[in-house]
C-alpha cells in the first residue's frame, strides 16, 4: 500500500512510507528531517499542516484564558455590588435609626459611587392628585375658608397659594406670574401647622413631597448645597412639565435652615443663600408652591418672607367642632378593633373642650403613643375607658407645658403679628381660664371673656403674670389692665414687638 492510500497521512507523523514505526522519529523530540520524510514530497505540506494545527491550538487556548478573565472579572464585579448593595442597607438601617453617623455613612456612599438618591422626584405623593383632579377655583377658596385662620390670614393664603389652581390661571391671566413662592406657617407647638400644610395641598388636589432640612446637611464640603438642588430641581422640572398640577413641597422646621446663624465653615450661611435663591418665585412655575413651618418666627430671616418669596401665617388651633372630628377619626382608625367599647372613645373625645382645652391636632401622636403602651401590657389586647382617660390626661399635660414654655419663650419680631383670634373665641376662652388657672385665681366668666376677646393667646400667660405676679389676680386689675390696652389700640393686628411693648408700658401704670 502506498502511501497515497492514506488521506489522513499527516496525521501521523510517527510512521515512515511503509507504514512502520519510524526509529528515528521519537513524540517527545520532533524532527521533519528524519527518516521516511527525506525524500517524500508531501513531507512540507505535512509540516505546515502540524503547525497550523499548533497554531489553532494556541488561538485556543489564548481564547480560553481571556474567557476565564473575563469571568474572574465579572464575579469581582458582582461582589463588589454585594458589599456596597450590603453596606448601603447597613447605611440606611443607621438612617432609620435616626443617627448622625448612619444618615453621614449614607451620604459618603452616595458622594463616593455616583448615586443620586437625595434626588426627591422620587418623593412625590400624588394621594390628593389622584382623588382630586381639576379643582375648580370656587372649591379652593371653600376649602380655604375652612381652614383655622383669621380673616387676614385667609386672604393672605389665596393670594400666595391661587396660582397653583389651573382653573384659577385660566379665568385669572395675571396669575400666570406669580409673585409669591408659597407660605411660612408659625404658630404655637401643637396647634397643627404640619397637619394644615398637608391640608392645604388636600384643597388644591396637589402633589407634595416632605422634605427633611436635616437630609440637605453633609459633612463634605460643598455636598449640603449640591443636596438642595438634587431634591428641588427634580420637582421644579416635573412642575413645568405639568401645568395643570398643583406641586406643594413641605418643610417642617424651617428655623434650621432660615435662621440668621452660621457656623465656622460657613456652611449655614452657603445653605441659606442657595435655599432662598431656589424660592424665588420669578424661577419657579406657578404651579410651585413652598410650604414651611416654624415654632420660632422670629428666628427666620427677613429675606425669607420678603416680597417674592414666603407670606408668614399664624396657625391657630381649629376649632373645638373640627377638633373633635380630628381625633375621633384618626383614633377609631387607629383602635377601632382594640377598644373594649366604642362609645367610651366618643364620651372621652366630647370633654376636649371643658377637661383638655390645650390640645391641638399634633398631640394625637402622645394619645396614640400611650394607648400603644396600654396595649402592650393588656391581658386581653383592648383598650378600656381607664386607659382613654389616662392617654388623654397625660397628653394634655405635655400639651400644657409646650404651650407656657414656648409662650415664656416668645420674643419680639419684626416678621410676624400676634392678633386675637375672633374666628375661635372658644378656645381663646379655654386658654384664658388655664392661665387665670395657673396664677393660682379661680377663673370667673367676666376675667375669660376680657381676656380672650382682647388678648393674643400667645401673650395671655404674659399678660396675666405681669398683672400680679405673686398675690393672683382681681377682676378690678385685669379690666383696668384691658381698658388701658385698647386705649393704647392694643386690639388690633400689630407687629410682636409692639404688643409686648404696649403690655410692659401699661403693666407699671396699673400696678402703681
Amino acid at each position: 500500500m502506498s502511501v497515497n492510500s492514506y488521506s489522513n497521512v499527516s496525521n501521523y507523523p510517527y510512521y515512515n512510507n511503509s507504514n512502520q514505526l519510524n526509529p528515528n522519529k521519537s513524540s517527545n523530540n520532533v524532527s521533519f528531517k528524519a527518516g521516511g520524510y527525506n525524500n517524500d514530497g508531501y513531507s512540507s505540506s505535512v509540516a505546515a499542516s502540524y503547525i497550523q494545527k499548533q497554531q489553532q491550538e494556541q488561538k485556543q487556548m489564548e481564547a480560553d484564558k481571556q474567557k476565564k478573565e473575563k469571568w474572574k472579572q465579572f464575579g469581582m464585579d458582582v461582589l463588589k455590588g454585594i458589599l456596597i448593595g450590603g453596606t448601603l442597607i447597613g447605611g440606611t438601617a443607621l438612617v432609620v435609626g435616626c443617627t448622625k453617623a448612619g444618615r453621614e455613612m449614607a451620604q459618603t456612599l452616595t458622594n463616593s459611587i455616583g448615586l443620586t438618591s437625595a434626588d426627591a422626584s422620587n418623593k412625590l405623593n400624588d394621594e390628593f392628585a389622584k382623588a382630586k383632579q381639576n379643582v375648580k377655583k370656587d372649591e379652593v377658596l371653600k376649602g380655604l375658608d375652612s381652614m383655622p385662620l383669621s380673616l387676614g390670614a385667609k386672604e393672605a393664603c389665596e393670594s400666595a397659594l391661587i396660582s397653583a389652581n389651573y382653573d384659577a390661571v385660566q379665568k385669572i391671566g395675571t396669575l400666570k406670574n406669580s409673585t409669591t413662592s408659597g407660605l411660612l406657617l408659625y404658630g404655637l407647638p401643637g396647634v397643627g401647622k404640619s397637619f394644615s400644610a398637608k391640608e392645604f395641598a388636600n384643597i388644591f388636589g396637589a402633589k407634595y413631597a416632605m422634605l427633611d432640612v436635616n437630609s440637605f446637611k453633609s459633612a463634605y464640603i460643598g455636598e449640603s448645597t449640591k443636596n438642595i438642588d438634587r431634591q428641588i430641581k427634580p420637582i421644579i422640572e416635573e412642575a413645568k412639565k405639568h401645568p395643570e398640577t398643583p406641586y406643594f413641597i413641605i418643610m417642617d422646621e424651617a428655623d434650621a435652615l432660615l435662621a440668621d446663624t452660621n457656623d465656622s465653615s460657613g456652611t449655614n450661611n452657603e445653605m441659606r443663600s442657595i435655599f432662598l435663591q431656589r424660592m424665588d418665585s420669578e424661577s419657579l412655575p406657578p404651579n410651585l408652591k413652598y410650604i414651611l413651618t416654624t415654632n420660632y418666627p422670629e428666628k427666620i430671616t427677613p429675606a425669607a418672607i420678603r416680597t417674592g418669596r414666603l407670606r408668614a401665617v399664624k396657625i391657630n388651633n381649629p376649632k373645638y367642632e373640627q377638633l373633635t372630628k380630628i381625633y375621633r377619626d384618626a383614633l377609631t382608625k387607629n383602635f377601632s378593633d382594640k377598644l373594649e367599647n366604642k362609645q367610651d372613645l366618643n364620651e372621652i373625645v366630647d370633654l376636649i373642650p371643658a377637661r383638655y382645652p390645650v390640645l391641638g391636632p399634633a398631640h394625637i401622636k402622645a394619645v396614640t403613643e400611650k394607648l400603644n403602651s396600654a396595649l402592650l401590657h393588656s391581658n386581653n389586647s383592648k383598650i378600656t375607658k381607664k386607659d382613654l382617660e389616662t392617654a388623654f390626661v397625660e397628653a394634655h399635660r405635655n400639651a400644657f407645658g409646650e404651650y407656657f414654655d414656648r409662650c415664656n419663650a416668645i420674643v419680639p419680631s419684626k416678621n410676624t403679628s400676634y392678633d386675637v383670634d375672633k374666628n375661635n373665641i372658644d378656645y381663646a376662652k379655654n386658654l384664658a381660664r388655664v392661665c387665670l388657672l395657673a396664677a393660682h385665681k379661680t377663673p370667673k366668666d367676666n376675667d375669660i371673656d376680657l381676656l380672650a376677646n382682647n388678648i393674643p393667646i400667645e401673650l395671655m400667660p404674659k399678660a396675666v403674670k405681669m398683672m400680679k405676679d405673686d398675690s393672683g389676680v382681681t377682676e378690678n386689675v385685669i379690666k383696668e389692665m384691658i381698658i388701658e390696652l385698647n386705649r393704647n389700640n392694643f386690639n388690633v393686628s400689630l407687629q410682636m414687638d409692639d404688643l409686648q411693648t404696649k403690655i410692659d408700658k401699661t403693666v407699671p401704670k396699673i400696678e402703681g
